[in-house]
């Protein structure tokens, strides 16, 4: 095995990687000897295969928990985050892929860029200015990344089915995780995660195997029991806009596979059939959890006939409140890194408001929200062509699952900052480079 510059660069960005990790992790004295042959293996991975690191930044972006709420694992800090953007750039510059079609990204990242600087220069808070910066140049960061991993058939197809694979695993750990919180730390409560919305993609991917491919009964069964154990960590979380997102998503999914199933009255009945199952399952799994009151006390149904929740109040004025700030400058924004301050919570200052999309308007003005709506349609487009052209079904298969998943975060955006100021931003960015490759892909094959 011949070594050159993008394998080094990929072992010593890897090794940097599990050895940051596991100072953070561990005492250091000891980082050496226990890490040390995890070390070895995986960084002789990652020689093999440059997906592998791709892979191991997804599994931290959504395996480690985004916030240090319940202190069991380690936690996504904004030191670990920034040193995971800087190897993620240097791979970059070892391997760049560029095409007149991505210009939209570049658009998009001067647009960060500037509003970066424009921060800076208003003197916001550090922190603030930091913590907002990375994630919003994740996105860029992810697409470039995915799309400069492609090669040739085999290896995109070999690297397709890893991606599917690898979510139905993140999946299952998530799930575990939110199903041990509930259990042991929040004793029956809601269990307060950001790691829950990417269940949505784990689930779509499980019933998306089930439905195309022909499988055995034991892997039908297992997956069967992957997608009641992602259904039963979405509804730990007792995220209100994340039910509705999976709604959105499985109905969406089922409409899809409709429009391209042959015979049609027998998907029908095969589709609900897979979701019936799913959500009987998980009712008679969980008959005893207490989550039901809980929901009940976020929505407001065991308050006052006519009165909102404290906690709806608060977002709609916080909402107002953004709105004033965006009529100060609606074309260019304020700039990353502004916060606001309010009195209605006890002076609390805060960088953002539960609707991704005030938040990109209110960060990076008209001009860039319209940047990242362009973004998004010319994803739907581009997914959309790809399941109506595409002869291949795993080029398929893929499309309709990211087309599926992301739809339903895009609903998940306007009760949260899902798609602009988590760390999964990365994943966004990643899952869309993998369709432009897709849709370039098929398109080519059209032409012959």
């Amino acid at each position: 095995m011949t070594l050159n510059k993008e394998k080094i660069v990929c072992f010593s960005a890897f090794s940097g990687i599990l050895l940051f990790t596991g100072l953070l992790i561990i005492n250091p004295r000891y980082c050496s000897i226990f890490l040390l042959p995890a070390f070895l293996y995986l960084g002789f991975k990652t020689l093999m295969s440059r997906k592998w690191l791709f892979f191991i930044l997804i599994s931290i972006f959504t395996m480690l928990p985004q916030l240090n709420r319940y202190g069991i694992l380690p936690y996504l800090s904004t030191k670990l985050v920034f040193f995971l953007l800087i190897v993620s750039l240097i791979y970059l510059l070892v391997k760049f892929r560029y095409n007149h079609t991505y210009f939209i990204w570049i658009l998009f990242t001067l647009i960060i860029v500037s509003q970066v600087i424009r921060g800076k220069y208003y003197n916001y808070d550090s922190f603030y200015l930091l913590n907002g910066s990375i994630k919003l140049i994740f996105y860029p960061v992810g697409f470039f990344f995915a799309v400069s991993l492609f090669k040739d058939k085999k290896f995109n197809e070999n690297f397709l089915k890893s991606l599917l694979l690898l979510f139905l695993i993140i999946g299952f750990v998530v799930s575990l995780q939110t199903i041990g919180y509930h259990l042991f730390l929040t004793h029956g409560n809601r269990v307060i995660t950001r790691q829950t919305n990417i269940l949505l993609i784990s689930l779509i991917v499980s019933l998306s195997l089930i439905y195309f491919y022909k499988l055995n009964t034991i892997t039908k069964a297992i997956l069967i029991a992957l997608s009641i154990l992602y259904v039963l960590g979405i509804f730990l979380s007792m995220q209100r806009s994340l039910f509705v997102a999976t709604i959105v998503s499985v109905l969406f999914f089922t409409v899809i596979c409709i429009k391209t199933a042959k015979k049609k009255s027998k998907t029908i009945v095969t589709l609900i059939i897979i979701v019936s199952i799913v959500t009987a399952a998980m009712f008679i799994i969980t008959p005893n959890l207490t989550f039901d009151k809980n929901i009940s006390s976020r929505s407001g149904k065991s308050l006052q006939a006519g009165i909102e929740t404290p906690s709806l109040q608060i977002r709609l004025l916080t909402y107002l409140r953004t709105y004033h700030i965006i009529k100060k400058n609606v074309l260019f924004g304020q700039g990353v890194g502004d916060t606001i301050i309010l009195p209605y919570l006890n002076q609390r200052v805060i960088n953002s408001v539960d609707n991704s999309y005030l938040v990109i308007i209110w960060k990076l003005g008209l001009s860039g929200f319209l940047v990242f709506a362009s973004i998004y349609f010319i994803f739907i487009k581009k997914a959309v062509y790809i399941i109506r052209n595409s002869k291949n079904r795993l080029y398929l298969v893929t499309s309709i699952v990211l087309l599926s998943s992301i739809v339903g975060q895009l609903v998940t955006g306007l009760a949260c900052t899902i798609m602009c100021l988590y760390h999964f931003n990365f994943i966004w960015g990643a899952l869309i480079g993998v369709i432009y490759y897709l849709y370039d892909e098929v398109r080519a094959c059209a032409r012959e």
